[in-house]
């Protein structure tokens, strides 16, 4: 025990140590609320990039991989005595392969997990930008329409069609515009968060993305072979499939040991540590997965221990089963969605090139008094509804397409960078000079 002197030193020492840190720590913590973080300019790829890096899911599943090598490694660096005590050593070993190679595909589900978040929302600000802009055009327009009827209202020729109602109409049809363009401007606030979110930053990361229209609409590969490629790419399946494995190299375990009570795969490590999804019976219909049963130990004797260990084999090879099942669902469910939205895009793109004829044809005969007002806002509305719904489209397709890569684990890549050509849908989406802070 310490004389009393010695205590009064340092508890001395500390408390010096403590006031010669403190104004260090102020200044620091001064430093990081007065010079605020420059913006960064990021495309699609700088985005799927830092996501890849810095998303925790992704570290999560990357850490989950270097444990499991370190177990396998483990496992080898066991002596010889310990190899002639433990008869299941083998075994063992042949089921942390099989570990690291389920935690390899666990990587490969975080990554492309990663990068259609990324994807969808980097898109999603770029379809309420397009939308914005839609609205933008239209206030324009009708404000220039106003203008032009004000002047002819001067006039005052009774031939005119045009009263001063329909320059109230005019004038409330702007605020209208300008209201629901706010909705689009808090969508693309939104979506930049949840994109920030997505690359694994909280609030503080502060950036722009770089606009760019929505992907014009492009073909896929025929179901049969995206299914093919999900079936053969999909990290869930792999995991799956060796898990099988390593439930079935549980029986010959069982089978080589004594004792009343023996413990399993699962005591070194936790295979229920991923979620298994849960199924959706209401608006949409989304059938849940099943996970293995894996206890950390099996009691009684070994024919009963074997016996059990069968059945959760069993169950293993059922959880294969639905694995496939649900993968080759998702699959279809994606390409169908694909294809709704590849068909809707194009019948937009002709709709919209008949809007437009419309919508000039109106806008002479109201500057010539021709019409009244409520008739021009009418076909407005026709116009700005098809635009619309035409970005909707492009946007659902854009979703699609990400979809369709992550479903394949990367088989299918689709081509972001296609602009709308002369003839396809998409060719007038409009590309705002600022960047989206």
């Amino acid at each position: 025990m310490r004389p009393p002197q010695t205590q009064r030193r340092l508890m001395r020492l500390g408390l010096l140590l403590v006031m010669a840190l403190t104004p260090c720590a102020l200044t620091v913590q001064a430093q990081h609320v007065h010079h605020a973080p420059s913006y960064q300019v990021l495309t699609l790829e700088d985005c799927i990039g830092l996501g890849l890096d810095k998303q925790p899911a992704v570290i999560a599943a990357r850490a989950s991989l270097a444990a499991a090598q370190a177990g396998l490694q483990g496992i080898d660096n066991l002596g010889c005595v310990a190899r002639c005590l433990a008869k299941d050593i083998d075994i063992r070993r042949e089921q942390a392969v099989r570990g690291v190679a389920i935690a390899t595909g666990g990587v490969v589900t975080a990554e492309f997990e990663t990068r259609y978040a990324v994807t969808r929302n980097y898109f999603s600000t770029m379809y309420a930008m397009a939308q914005h802009d839609v609205l933008k055009r239209v206030v324009e327009r009708i404000e220039s329409m106003r203008k032009q009827a004000k002047d002819l209202l001067k006039l005052g020729d009774p031939k005119l069609k045009i009263t001063a109602i329909d320059l109230l109409k005019l004038e409330l049809a702007v605020k209208e515009y300008k209201t629901r363009s706010i909705e689009a401007e808090v969508g693309m606030k939104k979506a930049i968060a949840a994109l920030r979110e997505a690359m694994g930053f909280d609030a503080g990361f502060c950036f722009a993305v770089y606009p760019i229209p929505l992907p014009d609409v492009q073909p896929t590969y025929e179901l049969c072979a995206l299914i093919d490629m999900a079936l053969s790419r999909r990290g869930e399946m792999a995991q799956a499939a060796l898990a099988y494995q390593v439930t079935t190299l549980e029986v010959n375990a069982q089978g080589v040991k004594k004792g009343l009570q023996v413990n399993t795969f699962a005591k070194a490590g936790d295979p229920h540590a991923n979620p298994i999804p849960t199924g959706v019976s209401n608006k949409d219909y989304r059938p849940g997965a099943i996970g293995l049963e894996t206890p950390p130990y099996l009691a009684g004797h070994k024919a009963d221990r074997v016996a059990r260990a069968q059945e959760l084999n069993n169950r293993a090879g059922a959880v294969v089963l639905k694995t496939r099942n649900l993968i080759s669902l998702e699959t279809e469910v994606m390409y169908y969605k694909w294809e709704e939205s590849y068909r809707k895009a194009a019948g937009l793109k002709e709709l919209r090139e008949l809007a437009g004829k419309l919508i000039k044809s109106v806008q002479d005969e109201f500057v010539q008094g021709s019409i009244d007002g409520g008739e021009y806002l009418k076909t407005n509305a026709q116009e700005e509804k098809i635009q619309s719904e035409l970005n909707e489209a492009l946007y659902t397709h854009v979703l699609a397409l990400a979809a369709l890569e992550r479903v394949t684990a990367g088989g299918f890549r689709p081509d972001y960078s296609r602009r709308p050509g002369k003839d396809l849908p998409g060719k007038d989406l409009p590309v705002p000079e600022k960047m989206i802070p």
